[in-house]
């Protein structure tokens, strides 16, 4: 008889976790600069689907549901001590400007937060997709091109690009960021958003060579770097790159991609 064992959270490590997340959350209200409050935001979004991965290949769909609810009304606090309102702090989570790849289709509400322009919202837990156990399949071998070509069927084209890690740290957001924002350097909040953005446009592939990227082998690409401050970082200014094909953008290497030789071009006509 095929016997299937079906994993539970376990409840009080789960309950110290959670306790954490909302701590984080509680301290969203006493940030003291719009930086460091969307900082923190990132830090608790770290936090939620670090927690989800850990249980979503349990029995935890109401689990990350419940967790949810509490972000919900400890989030609720800190919106009406920044802002003085409440519930008119809610959006479409796909609307949000940051975690672009992991909330896109979804509609549930939630608070968000604003830095120049920018709308950057708490994540959601239950949004994770749960794995359930199922029988192994032997060819699904990573170092044969049966077994990677079988993986990417069932993963489907857009898992690659959806459930991916965010390409920036959020621990480093304040430290990185902070001090270009101070020194008014393009590499700025909007930019470290707004790069998530072009790499899904992209998905998630070099648009000179094709290749699929990392947040090891990503270059964002500036096609016009003399634009001001407030229009450099813009989405149609951006777009994604290897490193290698980015340094032949820059370079005067001969190279017959098309792509390259068209971006060398806009970006010589306006330096």
């Amino acid at each position: 008889m095929l016997r299937v064992c079906k994993v539970t959270p376990d409840r009080e490590s789960l309950k110290k976790k959670t306790r954490d997340i909302l701590d984080s959350v509680e301290t969203i209200r006493y940030q003291e600069i719009p930086l460091k409050i969307v900082t923190q935001v990132e830090k608790v979004n770290s936090k939620i689907v670090g927690l989800s991965n850990y249980y979503k290949i349990s029995i935890a769909k109401g689990v990350l549901t419940t967790l949810d609810n509490r972000i919900y009304y400890t989030a609720l606090k800190s919106v009406r001590r920044l802002y003085r309102t409440g519930k008119n702090r809610l959006m479409e989570i796909d609307k949000v400007n940051n975690r672009t790849n992991r909330h896109m289709g979804y509609k549930q509400m939630t608070f968000y937060f604003d830095y120049n322009g920018l709308k950057i919202g708490i994540t959601k837990a239950s949004i994770t997709p749960i794995v359930y156990a199922r029988q192994f399949n032997t060819n699904l071998n990573p170092y044969t091109t049966e077994g990677r070509n079988l993986k990417a069927q069932i993963a489907g084209k857009q898992e690659r690009v959806r459930w991916r890690p965010t390409l920036y740290n959020p621990y480093e957001i304040f430290r990185i960021v902070g001090n270009n924002e101070k020194h008014k350097k393009i590499y700025n909040f909007e930019y470290v958003m707004n790069r998530e953005y072009a790499f899904n446009r992209d998905k998630g592939k070099c648009v000179a060579c094709k290749d699929f990227l990392n947040k090891d082998n990503i270059a964002c690409h500036h096609k016009n770097s003399n634009l001001p401050l407030n229009q450099i970082n813009k989405l149609p200014n951006l777009t994604s790159l290897c490193k290698s094909c980015h340094n032949l953008v820059h370079s005067d290497l001969d190279s017959d991609n098309k792509k390259i030789t068209q971006l060398r071009k806009i970006f010589k006509n306006v330096v």
